[in-house]
């Protein structure tokens, strides 16, 4: 399965959503709480985007035999390879950037380093005033 093209769904998903699956992907015995902790999201948050992904049928739940109480959460096949896709996305990008900010030297690079950290600081000031 190839994302994104014209027909396929992959442009539907939310980063939250492709953030949320990767975590059932890597998570062992992925549940509701544990994906909000990883992605700082609310319970409820986290219980709708599992609901559109179970509805896309990226991911299925499931129980461990011994404790019939917790719901975990897994990735099928195409959620799998959804999930192979986004990382395919971050390795591109990676690649970008790391291509752009290697016409400049090491010391360029951190005084452009050193202004993005103050301008994230001062728009942190500006937001307080």
């Amino acid at each position: 399965m190839q994302f994104p093209s014209e027909g396929d769904h992959a442009h539907a998903y939310t980063l939250s959503e492709l953030h949320v699956l990767h975590q059932i992907a890597t998570q062992d015995r992925a549940r509701v709480t544990s994906l909000a902790m990883a992605c700082g999201l609310t319970r409820g948050a986290i219980s709708k985007i599992v609901h559109q992904l179970l509805e896309r049928n990226d991911i299925i739940p499931y129980q461990q035999s011994d404790n019939h109480k917790n719901i975990y959460y897994r990735c099928t096949d195409q959620g799998e390879a959804v999930e192979a896709w986004h990382q395919s996305v971050h390795r591109d990008a990676y690649a970008r950037v790391t291509q752009f900010f290697a016409r400049y030297t090491p010391a360029q690079r951190a005084t452009i380093a050193q202004f993005l950290s103050d301008v994230v600081e001062h728009g942190k000031l500006l937001k307080g005033l």
